[in-house]
């Protein structure tokens, strides 16, 4: 609509200066218009480059002006005149601009250089990250395919993959260190729990694994996600041995005393008391299941109080029987002495009285002897 109304507005300009404007000449004024439309959007393009200088831009500029100021004033080869010049003052200025983006190029490819050349350099320390030192080959290559330059667009997409790769190389390095330190503090958590008495023999074993696992990245790493699992296993083994060894601790605080004491008076149970085989052998059994408890042997926290309820419930039960069994047997002992004692007193008793019918006898034939014997009587017939 614009080139329209500039159209009329020539049109009428003319028809003041005594021209007579026919269709003809209104379109051949409407193609001028189409042609500098379309060459301003590339002169508007060389001026918002970055590679244009002051100079070259305040030109362009002020043909773009003379351009406007003269469509309404002046006649169509005057107006022709001002693109070609205009054209070839675009051609010189875009000539410049390819050399001046060629040297902008050349010299950020440069940098490029410089910065994969520390890149090299640093991806041979340790602690970085294997696919960080393989990127910086993959670049490397890139550089090479793009030798000589002359558009900076792909020098400064691969200088942004050389800043980035930079940035996450050394990011990735001391998240690995972090990492690395944390597993030593875990190192030396592990050597003062090794100490800890409230701990089983196999738990101190696994702090001993732990130890050497970690001391494998002491001194380098290239993976950043095995040493981050390393770390997440470590720090977590140690929590649940120190949570362990704590619950430990509270259990036998409340019950390694009261433990021992129901050992050693079931154990003389066991020497004296009146059991049968069958009832020996089960408490037997839950007081060596405590007695490992004491011992850390395959032991859990909570073992100590549940193993001394077993055996105290089978102790108690144990005891009662054999000491039923022990009156019982006391009360038959006592029976059977009372019966030996009455029969051997009957037997005392009918001895003596054997005895004293002997005696009596003796006595009784003595008697008889000193007593003369009696003259027959005669009778006379």
């Amino acid at each position: 609509m614009k080139l329209k109304r500039d159209v009329i507005g020539v049109v009428l300009a003319f028809m003041s200066a005594g021209f007579v404007a026919t269709g003809m000449n209104a379109s051949a004024y409407q193609e001028v218009y189409d042609t500098q439309a379309k060459q301003e959007q590339k002169v508007q393009k060389a001026i918002a480059s970055e590679f244009i200088t002051p100079q070259d831009k305040n030109e362009l500029k002020q043909t773009v002006v003379a351009f406007d100021e003269a469509k309404t004033k002046e006649n169509r080869d005057s107006l022709q005149d001002k693109i070609k010049q205009q054209k070839k003052l675009l051609a010189k200025i875009n000539s410049r601009l390819e050399i001046n983006e060629a040297k902008t190029a050349a010299h950020e490819y440069n940098k490029i250089i410089d910065e994969l050349g520390m890149l090299t350099k640093k991806s041979q320390e340790v602690f970085i990250e294997k696919a960080d030192e393989q990127q910086v080959e993959v670049l490397a290559t890139e550089l090479a395919e793009i030798a000589a330059p002359k558009k900076v667009k792909p020098v400064r997409q691969l200088a942004k993959k050389t800043t980035a790769l930079a940035e996450k190389m050394s990011d990735n390095q001391t998240e690995m260190k972090n990492f690395v330190a944390n597993l030593k503090v875990d190192n030396q958590a592990a050597v003062a729990l090794q100490k800890n008495k409230f701990l089983a023999k196999t738990d101190k074993n696994e702090l001993g694994k732990l130890q050497k696992e970690n001391e494998k990245y002491f001194k380098d790493a290239d993976d950043l996600i095995t040493l981050q699992s390393r770390r997440e296993a470590s720090n977590s083994l140690l929590f649940t041995l120190q949570d362990r060894a704590k619950d430990t601790e509270q259990d036998f605080s409340e019950n390694e005393e009261v433990a021992r004491k129901l050992i050693q008076a079931a154990n003389e149970l066991l020497a004296k008391g009146d059991l049968n085989p069958t009832e020996k052998t089960e408490l037997n059994q839950v007081r060596t299941a405590l007695n490992d408890a004491l011992g850390l042997k395959n032991y859990q926290p909570g073992d100590l109080s549940s193993n001394y309820t077993a055996l105290k419930t089978n102790y108690d039960s144990s005891y009662k029987v054999s000491n039923e069994r022990k009156i019982e047997a006391k009360r038959k002992a006592e029976e059977a002495a009372r019966k030996k004692a009455a029969k051997r007193k009957e037997a005392q008793e009918k001895a003596e009285q054997q005895k004293a019918a002997q005696v009596q006898k003796g006595e009784n034939a003595a008697a008889n002897n000193e007593i003369p014997a009696p003259i027959p009587s005669t009778t006379r017939l």
